[in-house]
């Protein structure tokens, strides 16, 4: 395995991946549809070292989860640990950033502290952000986020689809076309349009749970009915 920091890395170009938990049972078979992989939570990086171990050379990415209060080591650890799995690129552990409609304060300042930690460690930002940011004070986003100049990893935060609040998909998408190296986590295809757009990479979820975050203050919005379960690449849809 040729360390990550002595190649290119496959997702800092446009690219998509799966976001699957390291427990998944295509997690292996499931890179010969796409460019890489994310995995998600403490235990990707022990799973992903164990199958390259056997040979696995897919590129990986590590969504920590802890903007969803998943318990990692500390943010140097947590870096170091994906660095000997072989990470594509490195990744902060998460924070959540949740809506405020009157102020920005508590947003610019999660992004500056982990703009900080990201070129101390030499990885990049990840944040999950209550849609409506996107939506309503995009310009609050953007701001801060070429303020940052640091590779960011986005995850959109909502009870059901983030894409579908209003002002969400334009707001995205000039998220795309202005802040250098976006990726676009835990998604539907919707973030492929981001991609199209600018952003270097998005990584789509197999099921509603890793297609979308939902903090504790939102509640999961489940309809019933039939959903859509494969993925047609040629055709960029769910059918």
């Amino acid at each position: 395995l040729i360390p990550s920091s002595a190649r290119p890395a496959v997702t800092s170009r446009a690219s998509m991946s799966w976001y699957l938990r390291p427990s998944h049972p295509l997690l292996k078979r499931s890179v010969e549809l796409v460019d890489a992989l994310t995995v998600a939570g403490r235990k990707g990086p022990a799973e992903i070292r164990r199958l390259r171990d056997g040979g696995f050379s897919a590129p990986v990415l590590f969504d920590g989860c802890g903007y969803a209060g998943q318990e990692l080591p500390p943010p140097t650890e947590w870096v170091t640990s994906q660095r000997e799995a072989g990470a594509d690129r490195l990744l902060l552990p998460g924070v959540y950033a949740p809506w405020d409609k009157e102020d920005n304060t508590d947003l610019q300042l999660l992004i500056k502290e982990q703009s900080s930690m990201s070129a101390d460690l030499d990885a990049g930002m990840l944040i999950a952000a209550d849609a409506r940011w996107i939506a309503r004070k995009c310009d609050v986003v953007l701001e801060a986020l070429l303020e940052a100049g640091r590779p960011t990893a986005l995850v959109l935060a909502d009870r059901a689809d983030p894409l579908a609040v209003g002002g969400a998909v334009a707001g995205l998408r000039r998220l795309a076309q202005t802040v250098p190296q976006l990726s676009i986590l835990r998604s539907d295809h919707g973030a492929l349009g981001a991609v199209a757009f600018g952003a270097v990479h998005a990584s789509i979820g197999l099921n509603t749970s890793t297609r979308h975050f939902a903090a504790a203050a939102m509640r999961a919005r489940r309809l019933p009915g039939g959903s859509s379960r494969v993925f047609v690449r040629p055709l960029v849809d769910w059918f």
